[in-house]
């Protein structure tokens, strides 16, 4: 073959090893995209099997309810005074709470009475976090554990850390305030009326869902690592290849274009 032609040859060859080059770069970004999927996959999983569940328990009868506002202000402390259920601030006059009730896709709608005057104000569900699809024991876990709705007592008359706020067991949407009482806050995390356990009911369906794209992700980066390895080797063919014509190149130049061969 002439010079022109091993050229030729030449660029083909540096041509075809540049495209390789950028096929392998492809696979690798498209192996990390599965990589971090995995990552999240696995995140999922472990929150989904560790998502706990807030119940009120009813001594009574050893059952176990979903969360609602009338069953937790149904409940009685040691003292056999209801829990009140509130979204409490702490204002200058210790005079804030009237009633909180559930709309379905709003939220908490809550009435306070405070400085003579009734107020109406919405915790909405998407200021929680929450879809319009929630349920009353869903959204009621949140609002909780997050502080947003606080669980109070009645005071005794040893307490010394009291507010006093107005209180409404049944809140039928309007903002008439009842008897102002002398209340005090309650961890949540500390009764006994209130269980907080490992939700169990969609264990199954996550271990079925991260074995099942476990097993696709895994199948996708057997075919890259494939993929791959093929054009690894085709890399090394035409590598070796490119390096031959160079020294068929290198020595027709020198046999050719040296004064004194």
């Amino acid at each position: 073959m002439g010079i022109s032609s091993n050229q030729a040859r030449f660029l083909a060859l540096t041509s075809r090893q540049v495209d390789l080059e950028n096929r392998v770069q492809q696979i690798c970004q498209r192996r990390l995209r599965l990589s971090s999927e995995l990552e999240k996959v696995a995140t999922d999983y472990n929150n989904q099997i560790g998502n706990r569940q807030m119940f009120t328990f009813n001594s009574s009868n050893s059952g176990i309810r979903e969360l609602s506002i009338s069953g937790i202000q149904s409940l009685k402390d040691t003292n056999g005074k209801n829990y009140i259920l509130t979204n409490f601030v702490d204002s200058a006059d210790d005079d804030y709470y009237s009633g909180i009730r559930f709309t379905t896709g709003v939220g908490f709608e809550v009435a306070y009475h405070s400085f003579g005057d009734d107020h109406n104000k919405v915790i909405s569900l998407q200021s929680l976090g929450l879809s319009t699809s929630v349920t009353e024991s869903e959204a009621l876990d949140v609002a909780i554990r997050s502080g947003v709705l606080v669980i109070m007592t009645e005071s005794d008359s040893f307490t010394q850390e009291v507010q006093k706020i107005s209180y409404t067991s049944v809140y039928d949407g309007t903002t008439n305030s009842n008897t102002a009482k002398n209340c005090e806050l309650r961890d949540w995390r500390t009764l006994p009326d209130i269980a907080d356990e490992l939700y169990k009911g969609d264990d199954v369906a996550a271990e079925n869902k991260y074995d099942r794209t476990i097993a696709q992700v895994n199948a996708q980066d057997k075919k890259l690592q494939l993929e791959q390895s093929s054009i690894e080797v085709e890399y090394k063919a035409v590598t070796s290849e490119k390096e031959a014509v160079k020294k068929i190149l290198d020595t027709n130049a020198s046999a050719s274009f040296k004064y004194f061969s």
